[in-house]
Order: C-alpha cells, then structure tokens, then sequence
C-alpha cells in the first residue's frame, strides 16, 4: 500500500510538471477561465486557487489580473493571491501600474494577508543590478543575492511607506522581500562587506520596529 502512495504521488509531481509545460493546456486553462469569469456572479478563492495552481507560474500575474479587472473579485480574494504571484511568477507579466492597481486594491499584505503597512519609510538593499522591485530589509539577504550573481552589487534606498506593495517572509527562510515601486526613489550604490555566510533564520518581529507600523 505504502509503495502504490508512493508511486501515486510521484505520477501527481509528474503530471503537474507536464501540465507547466504544455502549451495546449495552458491555453485551454486561461480560455477556461475566461468563460467562468464571464459566467459567474464572483470569483471565489478555492475557484481561483484551482486555476493559479494548474498555471505556469508566468501566465498567473496575467490570469490574477483578467480575474480583477472583471469587477468579480473581492479585494480579500486578491490580497491572497498577490504575494505569490509576484514572488514565484515575477513581475514582468504585468506593468508597474498594473501591480500598483492590484496592490492598491488588495491592500498591503504580508504573506498572503492583509497587514498593516508600516508607518515609516525603510531602509531596504537589493543584491542585483540597480533595476527591480525586490527588496530586503535584511543587508545580510541582499549581500546573499550580490555575491551569488556575477556583476551584481549591493544597492540601498529608503522606501517610505506608500512604496511599499506587499512583503513576503515564509518564502525566504525567515529573510523577508518586499514588492517596491521604484519610481522616484533614491537609490545608491552601497559600501563592500565582509562575505557572510548565512543559515535560515526564523523572523525577528523586533527587526522592523513596532513603531514604523
């Protein structure tokens, strides 16, 4: 019996990497969800989750935003949504005016729940080229992606609190990435460190302090 599980949970990961990969059905799924977004009165969360779960994870910032731009979408449905899809789809599916609209109407959220947003700019590093929206609050995490990507440097700015999209911990060994707007931010090279070596770290809810929230 153990051994028949076994191989039933293997064939599952099998065919649900097939699935990623398959273009047919991947565009069959996204037509699908199109007909049920025209046919249903909302979009519920399981409704959703089934979709996005069975989607590229390229394809599910545009799927999250069809659902949206519907008006069948309630706000608490999206801000469940809206920190994995940026984070395991990417940003480049959409335009940052696109994110902004779906942020500002989920809300701010911490790992997939609405929070509150802290009420105080932050300092925040990037480990990469300059561009991009991914930011820690950790310079130890963004030493970690400098030193593990050929030309990349060490970047640092202060966000305030509008800036801020949506922050993501549980994805990151308790080192936590936020979704930033960019726009009219300054952004500075930072100073060399010493090379760190790092180990998962379990949040420290002193890190930011209570009261930039």
């Amino acid at each position: 019996m153990a051994a028949t599980q076994e191989w039933l949970g293997v064939l599952d990961t099998v065919q649900y990497h097939w699935r990623l990969l398959d273009d047919d059905y991947q565009a069959a799924l996204a037509k699908n969800l199109s007909q049920d977004i025209a046919e249903l009165r909302v979009i519920g969360e399981r409704r959703l989750a089934w979709y996005l779960d069975r989607a590229h994870p390229n394809n599910r910032a545009a799927m999250l935003w069809e659902a949206w731009e519907s008006g069948k979408l309630l706000p608490r449905v999206l801000a469940g949504f809206l920190g994995t899809t940026c984070f395991l789809g990417g940003l480049s599916t959409l335009s940052i005016d696109q994110w902004r609209t779906l942020a500002d109407a989920a809300g701010y959220t911490q790992d997939g729940r609405q929070y509150r947003r802290p009420s105080r700019p932050i300092e925040l590093w990037r480990g990469a080229v300059r561009g991009g929206a991914f930011w820690t609050s950790y310079i130890e995490f963004g030493q970690m992606y400098q030193e593990r990507r050929p030309g990349a440097r060490l970047w640092r700015t202060v966000a305030p609190p509008e800036a801020l999209l949506c922050r993501n911990v549980w994805l990151n060994d308790g080192w936590d990435e936020f979704v930033v707007d960019t726009r009219g931010l300054t952004i500075h090279q930072a100073e060399p460190a010493e090379p760190l070596t790092l180990e998962p770290k379990t949040p420290r809810p002193d890190h930011i302090p209570a009261n930039h929230f």
